[in-house]
């Protein structure tokens, strides 16, 4: 249909209950500094989506939970139809070639959460400072 996101582009965090999406990445060559993680969402309805973020990362051979940053579980407006870009959560410890995964966990069971819909992960939209 045009104008809709295919189901198999996201993933489907589903309302009424908790739900989990993961993703991966690894830190850029041209990394310097300043690094964030922001989870990019979509629904079909507006209202506020109660979700937690977290990234754990760190370098080959470090041991899985040397470093952990997120946001805490936060009520994020989001507008119906959008990319809503929502829980940006700064790496405070990355470094070039640290292997990122990330969490985005949907409280839709939460009373302070009002999108009464589905909610789609589409992705994490990363921004750093680069050498050139």
């Amino acid at each position: 249909v045009p104008g809709e996101l295919p189901s198999n582009m996201a993933i489907v965090l589903p309302d009424a209950v908790q739900a989990i999406g993961f993703g991966s990445f690894s830190v850029p060559v041209d990394f310097v500094s300043t690094m964030t993680v922001s989870a990019v969402v979509t629904s079909d309805s507006s209202g506020n989506c109660c979700a937690f973020q977290e990234a754990n990362y760190g370098a080959a051979g470090e041991i899985i939970n040397k470093h952990i940053d997120g946001t805490g579980v936060l009520a994020s407006a989001i507008v119906a139809d959008r990319r809503n870009v929502i829980h940006t959560t700064a790496l405070a410890s990355a470094a070039v070639g640290d292997y990122v995964n990330l969490l985005l966990e949907r409280f839709g069971d939460d009373i302070t959460d009002t999108v009464n819909d589905d909610v789609l992960l589409m992705g994490w939209l990363v921004s750093y400072t680069a050498d050139s």
